[in-house]
């Protein structure tokens, strides 16, 4: 029921990530805001595929 910003703020405080992981969340997280809602943004297959290794790398393979 947490804020997503919040909880990587918080990850980050605790040093569960660090401060390079909690900027590229935050990254994905705005990309990922961007593409929920209608509007112009347009992304393309490459970055849709960062993205999703970003999430892969320091999220899912860090914390099973």
């Amino acid at each position: 029921k947490m804020k997503e910003h919040s909880f990587l703020n918080i990850a980050s405080a605790l040093s569960v990530i660090g401060k390079n992981v909690k900027q590229d969340l935050e990254s994905c997280l705005s990309r990922r805001n961007s593409c929920g809602h209608p509007n112009s943004f347009v992304l393309g297959e490459i970055v849709a595929a960062a993205h999703v290794e970003t999430l892969i790398n320091n999220v899912f393979v860090r914390f099973p």
